[in-house]
């Protein structure tokens, strides 16, 4: 008898641990979202990004931390980091998923206001689920070096 409860409910237990798997928003779902926020032309309300949704617990703090203004100062970060730019209108998104075991990059390329950007995420995989634990730009005119939010935090602390 408690052979056949167990054939019986084996079958219930990979189907709901699949479906509550499936729940999951992978990585590359979550930037789409997030980057339909970033079309003038489709949302021409103002973006809500929410850091604690999105991010480690860790990046969250630190961002919230480079985002914040003292009274009547700039905050270190002045410009909208998932865009590296102030203003925006994002166009031609494309996400390259390169996975790395538990972790995996996300390489955003898109076209901001005409002009190419390349966003590289490090997601990380957490108990509450997949977040972003470092967002990075390759080297360029403004970045040199490149830029890693999670050191630009450490360094403007």
């Amino acid at each position: 008898m408690l052979r056949r409860v167990a054939v019986c409910a084996l079958p219930l237990i990979v189907f709901a641990a699949a479906a509550m798997a499936g729940g999951e928003r992978m990585p590359e779902d979550m930037l789409r979202g997030l980057y339909a926020q970033y079309d003038v032309h489709a949302h021409p309300q103002a973006r809500h990004v929410d850091a604690r949704a999105l991010m480690t617990p860790q990046l969250a703090h630190a961002y919230a931390k480079v985002t914040r203004a003292a009274a009547g100062e700039a905050p270190a970060l002045d410009w909208d980091v998932f865009v590296n730019a102030q203003d925006f209108d994002v166009q031609h998104l494309n996400l390259s998923i390169l996975p790395a075991g538990k972790d995996e990059m996300v390489t955003a390329a898109f076209d901001n206001l005409g002009q190419p950007v390349t966003v590289i995420y490090a997601f990380a995989h957490t108990p509450a689920g997949w977040r972003i634990d470092d967002i990075r730009y390759p080297p360029d005119r403004m970045f040199p070096k490149g830029f890693s939010l999670q050191a630009f935090a450490r360094r403007a602390s």
